[in-house]
């Protein structure tokens, strides 16, 4: 049959399929676009040239049309993928690199009649642009490699167990006090936002809680494998109902000290499981059994019985308790030494609970200061309603910023302070609305004017502020401001004892602060200017200068002056104000002196004290002292004599080890670890394995209260899960490296050709298990078996930075550098309040009864410290015949 003409195949009314009885030659004779050719010839292309047979025999299509802009085109579909994902490998690439990928194949516009030919699609597909675009098209989106630094990590991972990123969700919810329904919310967005599935499953709640079960119990496998080892251990209990907590403190045989939360009990479960007739035995037997318990508890390892020789262990080698003041809790501790630890040789008291108290009890004895409490903490008065109406706050906050426009709200201050930071449960609060009080005398004085004036408040509102302006008087400014400066150096003291101190440094630390409170409030110095800027000026200081620059105040006819002219002369009440604080000073430092004598602070150890040994007497009387601490730890008579020669040696060697500068002798007391004296192991033991106060304490009940909060579910009769939460959060992992250690690996790259190299897709971050967390895992598997159900660091961390110049901060930072001026006798007045300051000043070797202001109240406080220091010197060698640290009711509470 012969052939028809081209012109009769090409005309309109002949079907398009009859093009593919063309030649090449004969299409490209006449007029015919490229899109008539791609239509006749894409069946047969897309079985040669215009596709590729892949090695398992799967035929791959590249040829292909688009429409563009209503614009027909061919191109290559592997090409315009590989062009996609080079731009989004490599935004920040050139422009001219980024073209390179970009071809007309790619972007489907090959639109000439002379392109759509075999050889055209040949010659393409022999590329080294398009073989290179073939290549990547055959690998995978992302490339992640898992690495272990050993086998044992990959074997432990496998299978159906939590993974780094499961354990570290876990212990970020425990330790942001998250609830365990939250953590698997929050679980699931993640998994949603990150998870390639399309099935997305969170951890659930069990998970969590299982993975938390692990890892206290890995935390406590340490803490158990320190006590097993440990010769001298330290008990601390405070209680907030309705839970008790226990923490200990223990130095093992190398002179490694350790310390953590022991246990956390409920009194309530106790009284709910036994019976009524038990409920009047005391309450203290009640506490030291329940202490007991919690150590058993302790003692008991995940899914096993109790194991009975490290409680005995650990019952054995408890030789020290303490406690805060209260008699019952002191009772505590000796039952618990009757019934349960009888190796106990020291109960003392809390030095921070002590030293809280007789800070507090003298001042509030005195006139002059409980008046000025009466006004401005007394019940609806002015600083409760700055604390807590939000109305007040905020028109205090306006006249502050209005002052500090005009700038005359003193000029220490260049910020507004918001509220007051009163909280009146705890007495120690009011250090900082006192001092708040001294830099802010004239905006509290006109917002008390203009509630005063507004006739839209009640008359007992009205009344009130009338009252509270009328008592802004020169000798509540001197009292205030004083007691401003009294607490601040009282609270900086007692910080000194929530640190962890050396036992042994307490008396020079007394005697330092001793010389300061002299110095400042009994020679007067505190009511000096100081030269420099007002920054550094006390608090009394500012107050006396703030109320003398005030203006007079006009309210409803009535005139009120802060300060009169002439007041330091003629006004009685600023003398009884500055002579009130310096009498609570005097009776604050003798109550340190009867609560804290030299004996009960272990001086012995104090190498210092040792140089300063010089008569034969003083050498003697300290042998005593070793003698009777060794006789105390249950030495016999036979074994004292090597004992204290032990000791001797070591004094000898501290000769010529000297150095004045060192204000903690712990850790060359270590180094007794590395001599061979079994003896003098256990009385340094006893020294290191000693806590002072419990500070902590109080900081871990308020994160269990908060826990507490959080967790409502849990039952106040069962702490376990509370107990779990707070353990970890104290004693387990404190950030991410702790669990897993975090890898970034460079970019790879994959050469594709001669001149083509293509960048994987960014790999995530490797994360590599620490031993912890290989522990944990290991824990998991054994208990549970394998079935398993960040933002840019800042450019500013780790620098130090320091306080905004005129904030509140910065002042209290510059009134300290001014009290050390003060201190050091850097002062330039002379003149207080009009006349010398000799006239202020306590004289020396009087007599405290003798003070005119002495009251009852002052005597049965001087009282209570006598009867507190007899105690001690009955006590002490040589005495009654007593021991020097008796285990029973060391320290004697005043009556409270």
């Amino acid at each position: 049959m012969p052939r028809r003409p081209l012109a009769e195949i090409l005309s309109d009314d002949v079907p398009l399929r009859e093009l593919a009885s063309a030649t090449e030659a004969e299409l490209q004779e006449v007029c015919v676009s490229a899109k008539d050719i791609f239509k006749a010839r894409f069946r047969s292309w897309s079985l040669g040239v215009g596709s590729h047979l892949l090695p398992n025999g799967t035929r791959v299509t590249w040829l292909g049309e688009k429409l563009t802009d209503d614009k027909w085109g061919m191109g290559c579909g592997i090409c315009a993928s590989f062009a996609l994902r080079m731009a989004g490998l490599q935004p920040s690439g050139s422009k001219r690199r980024r073209r390179t990928y970009s071809t007309k194949w790619s972007r489907y516009q090959v639109t000439s009649a002379k392109s759509a030919q075999a050889c055209t699609l040949r010659k393409h597909s022999l590329s080294e642009l398009h073989m290179a675009a073939v290549k990547a098209w055959q690998l995978p989106l992302s490339c992640v490699t898992l690495t272990y630094d050993t086998c044992n990590d990959a074997k432990l991972l496998a299978g159906a167990v939590p993974q780094p990123t499961d354990w570290l969700h876990a212990w970020s919810v425990t330790c942001n006090s998250l609830s365990n329904r939250c953590a698997s919310r929050l679980d699931f967005t993640d998994q949603f936002i990150c998870s390639m599935r399309i099935d997305v499953q969170a951890v659930e709640r069990r998970a969590f809680a299982q993975m938390q079960i692990v890892m206290q119990e890995s935390i406590r496998r340490k803490k158990r494998c320190h006590l097993s080892r440990a010769n001298s251990i330290t008990l601390s209990v405070d209680d907030k109902k309705p839970y008790r907590l226990v923490r200990y403190k223990a130095c093992d045989n190398d002179g490694k000290i350790e310390s953590g939360l022991l246990c956390v009990l409920c009194p309530l479960k106790v009284l709910m499981e036994c019976d009524p007739e038990e409920w009047d035995e005391d309450k203290c037997v009640m506490a030291a059994d329940s202490i007991a318990d919690g150590i058993r508890r302790f003692c008991t390892p995940l899914g096993e019985g109790c194991n009975e020789i490290l409680y005995s262990h650990i019952i054995c080698n408890v030789r020290a308790f303490t406690a805060h003041g209260a008699p019952y809790a002191q009772k505590t501790g000796r039952v618990l030494k009757d019934r349960h630890c009888r190796n106990i040789v020291l109960i003392f008291r809390d030095a921070c609970h002590m030293i809280r108290l007789a800070c507090r009890d003298p001042l509030l004895c005195g006139e002059a200061y409980k008046k000025a409490w009466e006004t401005l903490f007394g019940d609806k008065c002015l600083m409760p309603q700055l604390q807590y109406s939000p109305e007040w706050r905020a028109r205090l906050s306006m006249l502050q910023h209005l002052l500090l426009a005009d700038d005359t709200l003193g000029g220490i201050l260049k910020s507004k302070l918001k509220h007051m930071s009163f909280a009146a449960q705890r007495w120690e609060s009011s250090s900082t609305p006192q001092r708040r009080f001294c830099y802010l005398i004239l905006p509290i004085a006109l917002l008390l004017a203009m509630t005063c004036s507004d006739v839209r408040n009640d008359p007992g509102t009205r009344a009130k502020c009338h009252h509270m302006l009328s008592e802004l008087r020169p000798s509540l400014f001197v009292t205030i401001g004083m007691a401003s400066d009294y607490m601040q150096e009282c609270m900086a003291f007692l910080r000194h004892f929530e640190k962890d101190i050396d036992f042994a440094t307490i008396s020079d630390t007394l005697q330092d602060f001793r010389i300061r409170m002299t110095r400042l409030f009994l020679e007067a110095r505190v009511l000096e200017d100081v030269d420099g800027p007002d920054e550094i000026q006390t608090c009394a200081a500012l107050a006396v200068r703030n109320a003398m620059q005030a203006p007079e105040i006009h309210v409803a006819g009535k005139v009120y002056h802060l300060w009169p002219h002439g007041s330091a002369k003629v006004d009685t009440g600023i003398r009884d104000a500055v002579e009130g604080i310096q009498l609570a000073c005097e009776l604050f430092l003798d109550r340190l002196s009867c609560e804290l004598p030299s004996g009960m602070q272990l001086v012995i150890f104090n190498v210092k004290r040792w140089m300063l040994l010089d008569s034969e007497a003083a050498k003697q009387s300290w042998r005593k002292s070793v003698r009777t601490l060794f006789g105390l730890l249950g030495f016999e008579s036979n074994e004292l004599q090597a004992a204290v020669q032990e000791t001797m040696l070591r004094e000898r060697h501290a000769r010529s080890f000297g150095n004045d500068t060192i204000t903690d002798w712990r850790p060359y007391w270590k180094t007794v670890f590395s001599f061979s004296w079994p003896r003098l192991h256990r009385l340094v033991s006893l020294y290191l394995s000693l806590d002072v106060g419990s500070c902590q304490l109080e900081r871990d009940l308020g994160q269990l209260a908060h826990l507490t909060r959080i967790k409502c579910g849990a039952a106040q009769t069962d702490c376990a899960d509370l107990e779990r939460c707070l353990e970890i959060m104290l004693d387990g992992p404190q950030k991410e490296s702790d669990l897993c250690d975090r890898r970034v690996s460079e970019t790879p790259t994959l050469q594709l050709s001669r001149h083509i190299c293509m960048p994987m897709s960014e790999p995530k971050p490797q994360l590599i298990p620490t031993d912890a967390l290989r522990d944990m895992c290991q824990m998991w598997v054994e208990l549970y078996g394998r079935r398993f159900h960040v933002y840019k660091t800042r450019f500013d961390k780790g620098t130090k930075r320091g306080h905004h110049v005129g904030s509140e901060a910065c002042a209290i930072s510059g009134q300290k550098r001014g009290r050390d001026a003060l201190v050091a006798g850097d002062s330039v007045d002379r003149q207080l309040l009009g006349v010398p300051r000799d006239t202020w000043s306590v004289k020396k070797g009087r007599r405290i009864e003798n003070h005119r202001l002495f009251n009852e109240a002052h005597q049965r406080f001087k009282q209570a410290s006598a009867d507190i220091k007899k105690k001690h010197l009955e006590n002490r060698p040589g005495g009654s015949g007593k021991c020097l640290y008796p285990a029973g009711r060391v320290f004697v509470v005043g009556e409270r």
